[in-house]
């Protein structure tokens, strides 16, 4: 046990650091912020009622008319991960929310951690870069989203076990590599998935054009290659049919306008954030064109410091490549700035999502690989100690620059409320960039002064005094942000009593009520922090609801107005006429049917004892009258609903825009059903499974049959 412990002492004091850092979340006392109690919770919620209850519960009609969840990509649906949380906590709730937001930092942290220690093969190198990486400035800003943390957390782990597999050939990298692509892809915003695709082609021909002068066995390369990509879909199947099944009705799947696109860009204004994280909280005109939550590029003084070195000091192909990672970057983060964008929205997948500022991802990635080499190449010229100790001057003499100048722009007063603000963890964004400049710079130069005196009183080495600042300069950064980015500081006992008191049942009382009055929130009960998409956990129909994955002809009616028609019938009603250009709002209208449809309003079609279940509604009906008559179900129509009236099979129409509409036959009477299903589900789900215990099988058996062996490879260019 001594010796496991000692084997994974840097990993385990990283993942020790990352959750005393987030202490508020990892001691479950508050709870996450805005998206992630908004948009991702809800749904998980309703993919964890799906999962516990042992059936296919593909479609959830209890928001936006009704929507097939399981086509969500970023409900986490087909996420392993997601599902063990699901299991783990007997539902998804609170705490598996806070237990997977944790998971991304710790999981980014490892996989930067692993990544350096293969290309550097020095543990406090590789420690610093993980620290760095987990904590940086987008992790503790954008923690709101945490599909766009699961973006970052993966990304050092993809470019580990591409570089391991291309170098070794091993089998074991090309199942590690299909785990963990697999695993990004049904976690992560869409967005990342295809930004994840392009990184993955230009790195796999970055390390084939290093390879050509030596004799490198391509065919092997691109063999293996083969077979993890095979793997990846194998993993990931039920993903892709559950996207299938919803393609054709996402309303993000067609390119967006300029104008959308380019929201939240990551300006030079921002850069600001490279020195000055805690700056980025502040609701200042200076951050006019960015959002809060995407303007920070912060990845530690240490890694900025030696960053410069790298590009300043070492004259490798390498050191240009990543340089060129981290220029292309920032151009693209600009966003609306860029002329080039027009081209890159030309590429497959390019257009379809916002935010620029995410491509300082790849900004924070390079430049701490950048600062690794620069780390390495110091050490090894024996060159470190006079280093540091000019940077550690330079860096003294501007932190208290910084404090002096930016003093002469705020107060004592305000600088005390803004310290005191973050201790008793007020989401306070109403400070000027100067108060917050001088804090920065008070714990820049604090930092340092630990520092200097470690090494001078306790003798410690350059790199272990290096590594302390580190931990201190970002750990401190993440308490400075986080009341603002990370924490809703709210009872989680509060919130978790909540889900602890909620209903098992659908709610079948708003069956017959006017769906103007059932929004998403409508007479249901709310904790703090949770106000959004309530109707997703009281089981109750709704035409509204907060959530990027919506159908096309429902935003469609939202635009033209034809929503406000449709809201005012309830679930199940029966049209007496086709609508008119001139009618004013009202119910019992049809529209978009071949024919006019007109009848006498005392001779509507009779029905009784609406009923939701997941995948199916029914309803008792009478045509007493010698004609046929609609009969509309105000839900979202799809190809995979089917319609039975006294078991025999009903033709669904696309009526009123979104909604779907039956014919029921003269003189009769009986149970209409409406049902949903996706035949191929269930199958492609029991091959990913199949497909993840053989590949967990394989790497046991790899594990024990293979002797242990030394991981490193051949640097040389």
């Amino acid at each position: 046990m001594k010796s496991l412990l000692f084997k994974y002492r840097y990993e385990g004091l990283l993942i020790l650091l990352v959750l005393v850092a987030l202490w508020p979340l990892s001691f479950h006392i508050y709870i996450p912020k805005w998206d992630n109690l908004d948009a991702y919770l809800p749904y998980r919620h309703a993919v964890g009622e799906m999962i516990l209850d042992g059936k296919w519960h593909f479609w959830h009609p209890f928001h936006y008319m009704g929507s097939p969840v399981y086509s969500d990509l970023q409900s986490g649906a087909w996420n392993p991960i997601v599902i063990v949380l699901i299991y783990l906590f007997g539902g998804y709730d609170i705490s598996a929310l806070i237990t997977e937001l944790l998971l991304c930092y710790i999981i980014a942290g490892i996989g930067m951690f692993k990544l350096a220690r293969t290309l550097f093969s020095n543990d406090k190198i590789a420690f610093i870069l993980g620290i760095s990486y987990a904590l940086s400035g987008f992790m503790v800003n954008s923690a709101q989203l945490m599909v766009f943390l699961l973006g970052v957390a993966y990304l050092p782990w993809i470019f580990m076990y591409i570089y391991k597999l291309l170098n070794s050939f091993k089998w074991r990298y090309v199942v590690l590599l299909a785990i963990v692509v697999a695993l990004h892809i049904t976690s992560a915003s869409p967005a990342y998935t295809i930004l994840l695709f392009y990184f993955c082609v230009i790195l796999v021909l970055y390390l084939f054009i290093r390879k050509r002068k030596s004799e490198y066995n391509y065919k092997k390369a691109i063999l293996r290659l083969f077979v993890s990509f095979f793997i990846i879909c194998i993993l990931i199947l039920p993903y892709l049919i559950a996207f299938y099944d919803f393609s054709s009705y996402f309303n993000r799947i067609e390119k967006m306008s300029m104008e959308d696109y380019l929201t939240n860009p990551f300006t030079p204004r921002d850069y600001i954030s490279f020195l000055f994280p805690f700056t980025t909280i502040s609701d200042s005109e200076y951050f006019v064109r960015s959002t809060l939550t995407l303007r920070s590029g912060y990845f530690g003084i240490v890694g900025l410091t030696f960053f410069i070195y790298a590009i300043v000091k070492l004259r490798k192909r390498k050191i240009w490549v990543l340089l060129a990672g981290v220029l292309i970057s920032l151009y693209l983060a600009w966003g609306y700035h860029v002329a080039f964008y027009k081209l890159l929205m030309n590429l497959p997948g390019f257009g379809t999502f916002r935010h620029p500022s995410i491509y300082r991802t790849y900004t924070i990635f390079f430049g701490l690989l950048l600062a690794g080499f620069g780390l390495l190449h110091l050490i090894k010229s024996d060159q470190l100690n006079s280093m540091v100790k000019r940077s550690t001057y330079f860096w003294l003499i501007f932190g208290v620059c910084a404090m002096v100048i930016s003093f002469f722009f705020t107060s004592w007063n305000k600088i005390t409320s803004s310290l005191g603000g973050v201790i008793e963890y007020i989401d306070n964004s109403d400070q000027l960039i100067a108060t917050l400049i001088f804090v920065n710079g008070f714990v820049l130069v604090l930092g340092i002064s630990i520092a200097i005196l470690l090494r001078k009183y306790f003798k410690v080495s350059i790199l272990t005094a290096l590594a302390v600042f580190c931990v201190f300069d970002i750990v401190i950064n993440t308490q400075l942000t986080g009341p603002r980015t990370i924490y809703n500081t709210l009872s989680k006992a509060n919130v978790q009593n909540y889900f602890d008191n909620l209903p098992s049942d659908i709610d079948q009382s708003f069956n017959e009520t006017p769906l103007k009055y059932l929004d998403h929130k409508h007479k249901i009960p709310f904790a703090d922090g949770l106000w959004l998409n309530l109707s997703m956990f009281y089981k109750r129909p709704s035409y509204n609801g907060v959530n990027p994955m919506r159908f096309k002809n429902e935003v469609k009616a939202e635009k033209n107005g034809d929503l406000k028609f449709i809201t005012e019938d309830p679930l199940f009603f029966a049209p007496h006429r086709s609508r008119k250009k001139s009618d004013t709002i009202q119910g019992g209208l049809i529209w978009d049917v071949e024919e006019d449809y007109s009848i006498s309003k005392n001779q509507l079609l009779e029905f009784s004892n609406p009923k939701i279940e997941y995948n199916k509604f029914e309803v008792h009906v009478i045509n007493s009258i010698d004609q046929v008559q609609y009969l509309v179900l105000n839900q979202n129509y799809h190809h995979l609903w089917n319609a039975k009236f006294n078991n025999q099979e009903l033709k669904i129409q696309n009526v009123n825009t979104m909604v779907m509409g039956v014919e029921i036959p003269p003189n009769s009477k009986g149970e209409v059903v409406f049902e949903y299903s996706s035949k191929w589900i269930p199958w492609t789900t029991l091959i990913a499974l199949i497909g993840y215990l053989v590949c967990i099988g394989f790497l046991i058996y790899q594990k024990r049959s293979t002797p242990k062996s030394s991981d490193a490879f051949s640097r040389k260019e």
